[in-house]
């Protein structure tokens, strides 16, 4: 819905943009072929944007291997009592600590 909403705003930018611009004025008769420029550079921005933004993210971290047996190990030495999203085991002093397995 955000990206919606910044297109169209970008979509009225280049309109009152083309609007201002495109009319040359009597200082400046080459107003049109100024304007023109600055709607095809920000219509190629948006269309790059547009581009960039819909491409899936991947993050991929040389450490993944390492967490994955970390917390294998965990679940092995200490079952449902560890917590893989803060890495901690309840103790039996009720206490949180953290896995300090390898």
């Amino acid at each position: 819905m955000n990206k919606l909403l910044s297109i169209a705003g970008a979509g009225a930018l280049v309109l009152a943009v083309m609007a201002s611009a495109a009319t040359p004025s009597f200082a400046d008769p080459a107003g049109d072929t100024v304007g023109a420029g600055i709607v095809g550079g920000v219509l190629g921005f948006m269309a790059g944007a547009a581009v960039a933004g819909s491409a899936p993210h991947v993050y991929y971290h040389d450490s993944d291997f390492a967490w994955r047996h970390h917390v294998r190990s965990c679940f092995r030495a200490y079952g449902e009592d560890y917590d893989p999203d803060s890495d901690t085991v309840i103790g039996y002093d009720g206490y949180e600590h953290r896995c300090r397995l390898r």
